[in-house]
């Protein structure tokens, strides 16, 4: 499921793109140790329970609660068996290149009133504009339950110059593979464990990993057309084996590049 849209914040617009729904039981792999995925996930806990643990805290959630889990947040976690949950698995980036939330811990919160109206329309609705409207009220109940668990918005205002320097320099690299240490480096004045410090500090992930995850957001775009074959998408991406290619993928997204335009 490819529908995304734009949500305006201070100082900046987030692109929310739906990537992925699922309503039913949960799979043997949804339990998993030290996982760690790319997209912020909100869970309808329908039947059973889950518990989260990750380094700085855990949460249990039962029947009747949502649990919202932040993107990239390595994490343990156990469904009792038998759980069902309803899921929307979501895309989220900063045009500004900051994480969406400056701190994010996952948060169990009550089930919002016609939330599960609300999902059936994403589910239900067809491709195009209906769906993209459901999702925008989606998105935007989320993003309120989000603050009211405690999740704020970086201040982009308050960003460390030398960051914009850096985001600059990776942006313009457009390669997959290592930052490019010594171009940074130059334009910085930074070691290499600053720069990672830096990077960790204001935009959640070290310079390669953010890297990684923007190319892998470009690799997404030019998946998004259907005519486009994923060896060709593996090329523009600087990979000479497209099974390479979808190995990194899959790391990076949580899925294959074929789910990833919708396909099988």
């Amino acid at each position: 499921m490819t529908v995304s849209v734009i949500f305006p914040v201070s100082g900046a617009a987030v692109e929310i793109a739906l990537e992925r729904c699922y309503d039913g039981p949960v799979p043997t792999a949804g339990n998993a140790r030290g996982h760690r995925d790319p997209a912020w996930c909100i869970w309808r806990i329908r039947m059973g329970s889950v518990l989260l643990r990750w380094q700085d805290g855990t949460v249990r959630a039962s029947v009747g609660d949502v649990v919202l889990v932040p993107g990239g947040l390595r994490r343990d976690q156990d469904f009792a068996p038998g759980s069902c949950i309803a899921s929307l698995r979501l895309l989220v980036r900063r045009d500004d290149g900051l994480p969406p939330f400056a701190v994010a811990a996952p948060a169990v919160i009550p089930l919002p009133n016609g939330w599960d109206a609300l999902v059936a329309q994403v589910l239900t609705a067809p491709p195009g504009p209906d769906q993209a409207a459901a999702l925008a009220t989606v998105v935007a109940r989320w993003w309120a339950c989000a603050q009211e668990a405690g999740w704020r918005p970086p201040e982009a205002h308050a960003r460390d110059p030398r960051l914009t320097t850096i985001l600059s320099v990776l942006d313009s690299h457009g390669r997959i593979g290592p930052a490019p240490w010594d171009t940074l480096a130059a334009a910085t004045g930074l070691s290499r464990r600053q720069i990672d410090r830096l990077c960790r500090d204001g935009l959640g992930l070290p310079a390669s990993a953010w890297l990684d995850a923007r190319m892998a957001e470009r690799a997404a775009a030019l998946l998004a057309d259907p005519t486009r074959p994923v060896k060709t998408v593996a090329t523009r991406c600087g990979f000479a084996d497209p099974s390479h290619f979808v190995r990194w993928f899959r790391r990076q997204r949580g899925t294959t590049p074929g789910r990833a335009r919708g396909g099988a």
